[in-house]
């Protein structure tokens, strides 16, 4: 049902005789023009007038001013440069963490999958394989390594020297190592890993010590406790490199030299001058003055790090600040050579401009101006009382009131054809909202006889149904007495019959409950192959009376999937049923495969008789029914199977394909997205939280 057009009537009037009206475009395109015209002629003479007043009177200031932002573009620079390195410098802690814990995970957990290949080794033979490729694992040029002791404090693997190998620990070391090493026992035994910081000999250094910092962990497969550990001093001249190497390439404006110098007076880093691809040595004596302004705090010299022949003594500046815990000092300088020429240059420009240009200027605006504004304001004065009547009825009509706007009273076409189409507009509006409200009724009655029609259905289905599968059970079994064979086998075909009727009338609460969006999952972690398992066991009889064999082809370690195990369960069910109803005989194939981008598949392939590409449309379309003389005949069901598989693979964020060919079989595969898989990696101990019992 429809509101009629005349609820709603047009009430715009056409006013074919109403004289030609003139446009606004013409009418004030010259009158803004001239307006236009006359701004510019002012502000130009404006700028003229303060550019030759800027540059004449106040030079002075201009040329210290421009020394000012000079002086600190280069100490924001430098100083930014500083801070830079002090955020590298702090992180040499974060880093040496992090290289330690991601060689050791990466040790840990290749040793995990190596004895989990070694497969029945003893327990003595898997601690030999240990050590063997515990003693071939080197990092950083043979500086790093992993070591391993176990509960009774033996030294298991010690690259360094393997002849320590096999002696108890705090013995073979000094006092200072044998702490560390009870340290690192204590970490790894309270905590399962974690870091260590000590002192230790560098290997193959003649003696020498630094201060080094390790992750330990512990490995219940052989009750050892790992470890690897990363020099400090490594960390912190790598950082000092990578600063080095980021300042390569950099030239911001206004600055002509970067340099970096260490106490000794050695040059570090200097920039090169883009136009050559070279630098100037920089004199020592300017670096003796530049250390020891960086040792006071930092600060500025009057002079640059190398003096350019022909430049002015007094222009150019130069900031240095220090790095007291590296004893590096960071310098910028710039010139200001050509500042005086630029300024010369300026002022005469405008001195001239203003000469020739300035009085013929400001008379001309000044004429324009009055005309302009005479003609704005006749204009204004025109156009004002037609946007007043646009802007009361738009107004009445946000409102909610309806008032007709008549187009003639108009001043001009613009405003006459705007006002037609406003009230054409209102109309229309009211006009669909009058049938949006009747067709939302419409749908929510709709909706609710649905959902009343589904509840009563429920309810009055399942309650005889129920009766009918209990008393035909009991019949069948021949609970209360002897029954011929023939009776038997009705009361047989009536509880089959009654679990079918059941089953239809549940697919049929569960498509409603999915297209009203009232269905919802209860996702946990599900073991898929126990599930795999589970659902060819129940189709098994099934399978086995039609000569048809199920084949399992799944991974032996295959990880969690978060999902609803009901519904996985239920998947599985409708793809094995589907694939028996529709063979009969060959194999059935159940193929699971996990993949870390396109997640896990699970593929069922059956040797049936297939089907086309416009059967597989009405196969996934609820209560599609594929015609065919060969499925009319031998099989039933209501077409509701492979669509709610479907919708309960999309709701977990998947999907159903099928790939069939008639005579010759179907595969139907549903995937679960890569996010719902729970990754065996979790279980590695220094991707999870220390463990606090063993």
């Amino acid at each position: 049902m429809k509101a009629s057009d005349s609820e709603h009537p047009v009430v715009v009037t056409q006013g074919n005789d109403s004289p030609p009206k003139p446009t606004i475009i013409r009418y004030l395109a010259r009158r803004i023009g001239l307006l236009v015209a006359l701004c510019v002629g002012i502000l130009v003479s404006i700028e003229s007038t303060y550019e030759f007043y800027r540059y004449t009177v106040d030079a002075e200031t201009i040329r210290e001013r421009a020394k000012r932002e000079t002086r600190d573009r280069l100490a924001t620079f430098v100083l930014h440069v500083c801070r830079k390195i002090d955020l590298d410098r702090a992180s040499i802690l974060e880093d040496a963490k992090n290289e330690a814990r991601t060689r050791m995970g990466k040790a840990h957990w290749e040793l995990h999958g190596l004895l989990k290949k070694s497969g029945e080794l003893d327990r003595e033979e898997k601690e030999s394989l240990a050590t063997r490729w515990l003693d071939s694992v080197w990092y950083d040029n043979g500086k790093g390594y992993i070591f391993a002791i176990d509960d009774n404090q033996i030294l298991r693997v010690y690259p360094p020297d393997p002849t320590l190998e096999g002696r108890v620990a705090t013995e073979v070391f000094d006092a200072t190592e044998t702490v560390a090493v009870r340290k690192m026992l204590a970490t790894a035994h309270d905590e399962g890993a974690g870091f260590v910081r000590y002192v230790w000999q560098k290997p193959f250094s003649g003696g020498d010590r630094d201060e080094k910092i390790a992750f330990v962990t512990y490995v219940d497969d052989l009750n050892w406790m790992l470890g690897t550990g990363v020099y400090l001093g490594d960390i912190e001249r790598a950082v000092m490199n990578r600063v080095l190497s980021d300042l390569e390439g950099t030239n911001p404006n206004g600055i002509d030299t970067l340099f970096v110098v260490d106490g000794d007076g050695k040059v570090l880093f200097q920039s090169v001058d883009p136009e050559n691809g070279t630098s100037i040595p920089i004199g020592d004596t300017f670096l003796d003055e530049a250390i020891a302004i960086g040792r006071d705090g930092g600060g500025f010299l009057h002079r640059p790090p190398v003096q350019v022949e022909g430049q002015s003594a007094a222009g150019p500046v130069t900031f240095v600040a220090g790095i007291p815990e590296w004893n590096w000092y960071v310098g910028a300088g710039s010139s200001h050579s050509d500042l005086e020429a630029r300024l010369e240059s300026a002022s005469a420009e405008h001195i001239e401009q203003i000469k020739e240009f300035g009085f013929a200027i400001i008379l001309s605006a000044l004429l324009i101006f009055v005309v302009t504004s005479l003609g704005i304001r006749q204009a204004v004065g025109q156009m004002r009382t037609s946007v007043e009547r646009l802007d009361t009825f738009f107004r009445n009509t946000a409102e909610g009131s309806s008032r007709e706007l008549k187009p003639e009273s108009m001043e001009f076409q613009e405003f006459h054809r705007l006002a037609q189409q406003a009230q054409r507009m209102v109309n229309a509006r009211k006009q669909a909202e009058s049938e949006l409200v009747l067709a939302a009724a419409e749908a929510n009655e709709a909706n609710a006889a649905k959902s009343r029609f589904l509840a009563n259905m429920s309810h009055e289905l399942r309650t005889p149904l129920n009766s009918i599968l209990g008393f035909s059970e009991i019949i069948r079994e021949r609970m209360f007495g002897s029954l011929s064979d023939r009776y038997a086998d009705y009361a047989r075909m009536i509880n089959d019959s009654g679990n079918h009727l059941l089953q239809l009338i549940n697919d049929v609460l569960d498509l409603s409950r999915i297209d009203a969006g009232k269905f919802e999952l209860h996702e946990e972690t599900v073991d898929v192959p126990a599930q795999v398992a589970s659902a060819i066991a129940m189709v098994a009889e099934n399978a086995r009376q039609k000569g048809i064999e199920i084949v399992e082809q799944v991974p032996e370690t295959v990880p969690g999937l978060f999902a609803d195990q009901l519904r996985v369960n239920q998947i599985l069910l409708n793809l094995l049923s589907n694939a028996i109803k529709y063979s009969e005989s060959g194999e059935i194939r159940v193929t699971l495969t996990v993949d870390d981008a396109a997640g896990m598949v699970i593929d069922v392939s059956d040797d049936g008789i297939g089907m086309s590409d416009q059967d597989i449309d009405v196969a996934l379309s609820p209560f599609g029914r594929v015609e065919s003389d060969y499925l009319n005949r031998r099989h039933e069901g209501a077409g509701l199977g492979i669509p709610i598989t479907k919708q309960l693979a999309e709701m977990h964020g998947g999907g159903l394909g099928i790939v069939s060919v008639p005579g010759q079989g179907t595969t139907i595969s549903v995937r679960f997205p890569a996010e719902r898989i729970v990754s065996d990696k979790t279980l590695v101990p220094e991707l999870v939280a220390p463990a606090t019992d063993r």
